[in-house]
């Protein structure tokens, strides 16, 4: 009979599993002792494409499931018996296959009967598509089938199984996602920061910290980003208030989201553009991220870029290295000797970038081009 103090510890542990895969192996053997099982596992078993993978066990091992997912999870005889496992349903296997019929398998022969499997307890925790998350209490030959109580407690136990596993996924799929969103924010070849309604930092991807850390141009302090340079960092301070303040995107100059930043280590300075990200939610505070700041660092950016905007928009070489230095801010005045030709040469090759853009105002070529993925391009 089940305790108050086994039911306390089971309570306990589905808890800590809610929030740590790890520790479903332990729900798993204290399920197991409840039942009189002496193995247990928690499988995902794609029906449709035979792939299954053991999350979780009791008393099967690494051998087990290494060997259960390369060769006979996908020839389980049970997978073909899809409709006799219904969600949240408790199912004695004998009721599914025979034990006379399963024990004429290579499965049972080859599989259950060397690992010490003859009685079975399953239940699906889990249904997406094909996708099936079971649950396993198994016991070998020599014990006893599982009883009708037996059963019936395993089944008074799903509600709870299936609540713990649902947050489980969720969380799980939530910290990939995050996991996945940082991977793509570091393999821009562009500083990123995110900042939250205060102005400080909640998220800054790998070349963001390289500036940071070696303080180039911008350095991270316990209230924020701040310029180097002082006069520069008011500035920097206001562009950043105005962007996490929720001010409307199109009401917002460019004066008011590009600045250059001196750098400490280089004569060519960091290029920044700061813009308010989109917030929905009814409580603004609730929102991590409420703006963002891209670095440049243009002696970084320029080749990849290069070759970007030439793909993108059918540039040549010049009229693309005019385009990144008006990029960085730069006024035509200051491209020409940057780029070591003369005015003249400078207006015909930014005409040529409003054709091929189609454009026609300085404002308006660089909001094109801010907006496009080779600003933004990846390794």
């Amino acid at each position: 009979m089940t305790s108050a103090s086994d039911l306390t510890q089971l309570t306990n542990l589905l808890l800590g599993a809610t929030c740590d895969p790890k520790q479903w192996s332990m729900v798993i053997e204290k399920l197991a002792r409840l039942h009189g099982a002496n193995k247990g596992g928690l499988e995902f078993s794609d029906l449709g494409s035979g792939r299954t993978v053991i999350q979780a066990d009791y008393g099967l091992g690494p051998a087990f499931r290494a060997r259960y997912a390369q060769q006979f999870g996908p020839s389980n005889p049970f997978a073909s018996k899809r409709t006799a496992f219904l969600l949240g349903r408790v199912v004695d296997a004998a009721k599914v296959i025979p034990p006379g019929t399963l024990h004429k398998t290579a499965f049972y022969r080859e599989f259950l009967r060397p690992h010490g499997i003859e009685h079975m307890l399953c239940a699906v925790l889990f249904q997406e598509r094909d996708l099936h998350g079971f649950l396993n209490l198994t016991r070998s030959k020599g014990m006893r089938p599982f009883s009708p109580r037996e059963a019936a407690l395993l089944q008074s136990l799903i509600p709870a199984l299936q609540a713990t596993l649902l947050v489980n996924r969720r969380l799980n799929r939530h910290a990939q996602e995050q996991k996945q969103n940082a991977d793509l924010l570091d393999r821009f070849q562009r500083g990123v920061v995110l900042l939250d309604p205060r102005g400080k930092a909640v998220s800054i991807n790998r070349y963001a910290w390289t500036i940071l850390e070696g303080r180039d141009g911008l350095r991270l302090e316990k209230n924020g980003i701040q310029a180097v340079q002082p006069e520069e960092n008011r500035r920097f301070k206001r562009l950043l208030r105005a962007a996490v303040s929720g001010a409307d995107p199109k009401e917002m100059s460019l004066e008011d989201r590009l600045m250059l930043v001196t750098r400490t280590y280089s004569e060519t300075p960091l290029s920044i553009f700061v813009a308010p990200l989109t917030n929905e939610s009814p409580f603004p505070r609730e929102s991590p991220a409420r703006a963002v700041v891209f670095i440049c660092d243009p002696d970084r950016c320029a080749s990849g870029a290069t070759d970007a905007l030439r793909e993108l928009y059918g540039f040549t070489k010049a009229e693309a290295r005019l385009a990144l230095c008006l990029l960085g801010g730069l006024s035509l005045e200051e491209c020409a000797p940057r780029l070591g030709i003369t005015l003249n040469t400078v207006r015909t090759q930014i005409k040529r970038l409003f054709l091929k853009t189609s454009t026609s105002r300085q404002g308006d070529l660089i909001r094109v081009l801010l907006e496009s993925p080779a600003t933004l391009h990846m390794e």
